[in-house]
């Protein structure tokens, strides 16, 4: 049995193109409900291995965030995957400070770091992505269980949580490639 965790396609609104760019952490809000809203960028398109991948696998299920639809639209899934809010991201905390203004990646790296030791103002707190964890992994498990291997296609963050669920309840991680759009990461048991 297998389960695969698949990180969505580039989005349309890709952070990674406002690095270098100061922001104030109040200006994150509106940052971040922007990216949570976004579609695919036109011209992303998964890799071969990414389509093999996800077509090879007998039950599919998404997150319900735009960026996550049009990725499993685009791997040919859209009528195979189910979908659910256990899968979203985790919603990245942040303040309403208007000082200091500094780097997306900064202030990225800064409030994820806040959110693994306790930190949730505006966002979720890992406990609750860790108990969702728990509970999409037994939704996961129950797939397999009954059809074979499994497909998700997920975020970044949520997806190392699920991973390090997985591995706990004695799933072998057998492949990565990385952390990057349509990258992903292979479990067996």
């Amino acid at each position: 049995m297998k389960i695969i965790l698949m990180r969505h396609g580039r989005p349309l609104f890709d952070l990674d193109e406002l690095r270098g760019q100061k922001f104030a952490p109040s200006d994150i809000t509106q940052i971040l409900l922007d990216y949570e809203q976004t579609d695919l960028a036109p011209d992303c398109s998964p890799p071969n291995d990414a389509i093999e991948l996800a077509n090879a696998c007998a039950a599919h299920f998404s997150s319900q965030l735009p960026r996550a639809m049009a990725s499993i639209e685009r791997l040919g899934l859209r009528h195979k995957a189910q979908t659910d809010p256990l899968f979203a991201e985790s919603s990245m905390p942040h303040t309403h400070w208007t000082r200091p203004k500094l780097d997306v990646l900064i202030w990225s790296v800064t409030f994820r770091l806040a959110w693994l030791v306790g930190f949730s103002q505006n966002g979720e707190s890992y406990a609750h992505a860790k108990q969702r964890a728990i509970d999409a992994v037994e939704m996961l498990e129950n797939a397999a269980q009954q059809h074979g291997d499994v497909f998700l296609l997920g975020h970044g963050i949520m997806n190392r949580v699920l991973g390090r669920e997985l591995k706990r309840r004695g799933w072998r991680k057998s492949s990565a490639n990385g952390s990057g759009y349509w990258s992903h990461m292979v479990f067996e048991k």
